[in-house]
């Protein structure tokens, strides 16, 4: 019997007791007033059995009142509180860890058609009998079950293991821990060949409350601050359509929205080179305004305009230069201030969004200047206009950019293979940077740049007439100081050629002394 069906029980033996006791009351009155020795007169009899009548009456309205006030919407006022027995929620645990709720959970394993498990590093996994019953359940059953577990590596799940090492009691499950416990139910989920219907993902958010989902019943308990999951109430609702519930349900399905497969992210901790076509290319760029001088030529050199998204024809001036162009046609005119990186969901490209449109809001308004062509210091066949930032702004974005978004990347393209730039492969520092952010070219090897050509000739003679045709291109006022009032998060989809601009965040924060 379920919990409602429990309830509603209760209603009627409350009922049942509350008409017999008023029934042997009656019986017995009458008794008194009309058989007994000395029976009352009839004006005490006419009031005996009005004023009767009218408690019953009442009592029994009041009864009815309490037990059967179904549509709550018409009987309790906004800001009141429910009756317990109309209440969601059915039962509170002292502790999410407690051997009543394994219990329970175990039950609801057995029989549960749809199982939503949505917690930093889901508990209930820890006990290998739950785990089998879990397993049963969609490999026997065809239970659809969803388990969303932390991702250890993303800024948002590592701020909450953070502060749970601040605590008195510091977890037993670190995220070494909850990484092999990924592991394991992913390598067994090829060998059960159950994943049709059991599907592992990662979240990268900050986790709020764990919500574990086993079809009506949903059990919520929240990620106190400095206080271990496991030491947290444990409260259990049933899912009665109420907007209550609703609003823990919905979050889970938000997480779970934004998460990414498990498989995915664990191939790539354990290949480094690993790629899913489904990820997400994405970059912040600077990007001078169309219509200037600086980027109409450079557009025209590299055959793209990123501002449009369109081919640029070729002008006699630039049609020699096109076959040294390589890959720098597909970013567009730009300076880097975030490499390529690739992400695994749209719910990451939507936090970068936000993250920037915040940033954009701190950062003022500078300028690039000091431009000249040079060879690149970083690619010996790349030809670029290297910049100066006196006011240090685009270095201290750059910086805020490494600790917010290239943590937040499962990969990029230098990762990938996805790129024709070189690696300095001998170099400690950058494999260092490869592998802790995806590029080995950033933070203090960050160079303020736009990239004109990739694939220059290797020969040193033909390089330096190369430098010198271009930078011919570029004299008369072409190299400018270049005012940067905006900042570009471009992507590039799955199967197109190109980069496009995605949203562009003006800069307007104070100035340095403001």
């Amino acid at each position: 019997m379920g919990e409602r069906e429990q309830r509603n029980t209760m209603r009627w033996v409350i009922f049942s007791v509350f008409v017999g006791l008023f029934t042997l009351t009656s019986v017995l009155i009458a008794w008194a007033t009309f058989f007994g020795r000395t029976p009352a007169s009839v004006e005490d009899q006419s009031l005996l059995i009005k004023g009767f009548l009218i408690e019953v009456a009442a009592a029994v309205l009041a009864l009815f009142y309490q037990l059967f006030r179904l549509q709550r919407g018409d009987v309790h006022p906004k800001n009141s509180t429910k009756g317990l027995l109309d209440s969601p929620l059915i039962n509170i645990y002292p502790r999410s860890q407690h051997s009543e709720f394994f219990a329970k959970a175990e039950e609801l394993m057995a029989t549960a058609s749809r199982i939503t498990l949505v917690a930093n590093g889901v508990n209930l996994l820890w006990e290998n009998h739950l785990l089998e019953s879990l397993m049963r359940a969609g490999r026997d059953r065809g239970a659809r079950v969803m388990i969303c577990m932390g991702n250890t590596h993303s800024p948002g799940v590592q701020g909450r293991m953070i502060e749970e090492q601040m605590g008195a009691n510091h977890p037993t499950v670190h995220s070494s821990g909850i990484d092999r416990y990924a592991r394991m139910i992913v390598e067994r989920l090829k060998i059960d060949g159950s994943h049709e219907n059991i599907e592992l993902r990662l979240f990268d958010n900050y986790p709020t409350f764990a919500t574990l989902i086993f079809d009506n019943d949903v059990f919520v308990y929240p990620y106190g601050y400095q206080v271990l999951g496991n030491a947290s109430p444990m409260f259990h609702f049933v899912n009665d359509g109420s907007d209550e519930v609703k609003f823990f349900v919905d979050n889970a399905n938000r997480v779970i929205k934004d998460s990414s497969p498990a498989a995915d992210i664990i191939a790539r901790r354990r290949n480094r080179s690993h790629f899913a076509p489904d990820w997400i290319s994405a970059a912040v760029y600077i990007i001078p305004p169309p219509g200037q001088k600086f980027y109409e030529l450079a557009s025209s050199i590299l055959g793209y305009d990123i501002w449009t998204a369109g081919t640029v024809a070729a002008n006699a001036k630039v049609k020699q230069l096109r076959r040294y162009v390589g890959e720098a046609v597909d970013y567009g005119t730009h300076a880097t201030l975030a490499d390529s990186l690739l992400f695994s969901s749209e719910g990451q490209i939507e936090r970068i969004r936000a993250d920037l449109k915040h940033l954009a809001e701190q950062y003022p308004r500078f300028q690039l200047n000091r431009l000249s062509v040079v060879q690149s210091p970083q690619d010996p066949r790349a030809v670029i206009i290297r910049a100066g930032d006196d006011s240090g702004v685009m270095e201290a974005l750059h910086h805020e950019l490494v600790s917010r978004v290239y943590s937040l990347a499962v990969s990029s393209s230098f990762l990938s293979g996805r790129t024709t730039k070189k690696i300095p492969i001998e170099d400690v520092r950058s494999q260092l940077m490869l592998e802790r952010y995806g590029s080995p070219f950033i933070l203090n090897a960050m160079m303020p740049h736009f990239t004109l050509l990739s694939r220059g000739p290797t020969d040193p003679q033909l390089m330096a007439r190369l430098i010198e045709t271009v930078a011919d291109l570029f004299m008369d006022g072409y190299l400018e100081p270049i005012d940067v009032t905006e900042i570009a998060l471009v992507i590039k989809k799955p199967y197109e050629p190109h980069w496009s601009i995605l949203e562009t965040y003006t800069l307007c924060g104070p100035r340095g002394g403001d």
